[in-house]
């Protein structure tokens, strides 16, 4: 069988020094042409309202201040399902993710959300509290009749390579691919619990074949695969519990009832508010975390017990728009693109 090392966790401030300094080097001489070619944009193109989804690319940015400094209107649509954090660390990484780009823009006049929870870290990031609204992600899908008493666990985390990864909020590699696999030694010690783990074999870095392989050992039992071709829309009609980090794919489960697993006790990062007890007969929660990695088995096992049935409601209230939310949004829409309703 072939072995790697797992990359360790970055505790050596030289090796995060050296990990920016070759960033920079790489990027700023792009950075510097794209945002000319922004001003340019801007001195072309003189709108009365602006629509972004974010605002990453320097090209972007500059063309955004330069037209929002001329009176046009600014819209975004926020295209993460990015959360203010209880933690002060976490938080700091949650604000330093929203300021690049994905719910700041100069003079943003209205923000659009995937979910509730963005709104408080906008207003964190942004001086000029822009109106907050509402937009549905994917949508709703059919709950499928089970075929077996199995219960289906899909683990759609998302792997960095370092230069990538966020402080105090995403996964470096290291991290990614231990919890992935601690995760999935306890999935194969809870009966009729079946675990996929949905990955892109071509992500830049991922030792996919080594992982591939590693997964066939016994001790997983044959209850854990590794899935690369079935559509997530036919994983949402079956799936009974989402694992992750922070995705706008947890947003789109928890919007359809399924409840989720933040697999993230090694960050102390919850994209969500999670309950870190098991549920039991009179208590059950739309979001789940451990602290310790001894805690999975006896978790997973009661939330298979407890959760045979989708979420209601009032369980997911706060942590997903209600439907005048998004109505609100659909009309505030039609005005705003219909010149005879404005």
């Amino acid at each position: 069988m072939t072995t790697i090392d797992l990359p360790s966790l970055v505790d050596d401030d030289m090796l995060v020094d050296q990990t920016i300094r070759e960033a920079i080097a790489r990027y700023l001489p792009h950075i510097c042409k794209d945002s000319q070619a922004g001003s340019e944009l801007a001195r072309q193109a003189q709108p009365s309202c602006l629509v972004l989804d974010h605002l990453i690319q320097p090209s972007v940015i500059r063309a955004a201040i330069d037209m929002t400094s001329s009176g046009a209107r600014s819209i975004m649509i926020n295209h993460g399902s990015d959360t203010a954090q209880t933690g002060r660390l976490a938080n700091l990484g949650a604000q330093l993710w929203a300021r690049h780009g994905r719910v700041n823009m100069p003079g943003l006049d209205t923000l659009i959300c995937k979910g509730p929870l963005t709104a408080p870290l906008a207003n964190e990031v942004i001086d000029n509290s822009p109106v907050i609204g509402a937009i549905s992600i994917g949508q709703r899908y059919p709950v499928a009749q089970k075929q077996n008493d199995e219960f289906l666990v899909v683990m759609a985390g998302n792997y960095r390579e370092l230069h990538g990864h966020i402080p105090y909020v995403t996964e470096t590699p290291g991290e990614y691919l231990r919890g992935l696999l601690e995760f999935a030694r306890a999935a194969a010690q809870v009966n009729n619990l079946r675990l996929l783990i949905k990955l892109k074999p071509k992500k830049a870095g991922l030792p996919f074949g080594w992982l591939q392989e590693t997964l066939r050992a016994d001790e997983f039992s044959g209850s854990v695969e590794i899935d690369t071709t079935t559509p997530f829309a036919e994983l949402f009609e079956r799936m009974d519990l989402l694992v992750g980090n922070n995705s706008a794919t947890l947003q789109e489960a928890l919007d359809n009832g399924i409840p989720l697993f933040l697999n993230t006790w090694r960050r102390r990062y919850c994209h969500f508010p999670a309950q870190t007890t098991p549920p039991t007969s009179d208590q059950r929660a739309p979001v789940y975390a451990v602290r310790h990695a001894d805690e999975l088995v006896p978790m997973l096992t009661a939330i298979r017990d407890r959760h045979q049935e989708r979420l209601t409601g009032g369980e997911t209230k706060g942590l997903s728009w209600q439907p005048d939310d998004i109505e609100r949004t659909n009309e505030f829409l039609a005005r705003a693109l219909d010149p005879a309703r404005r």
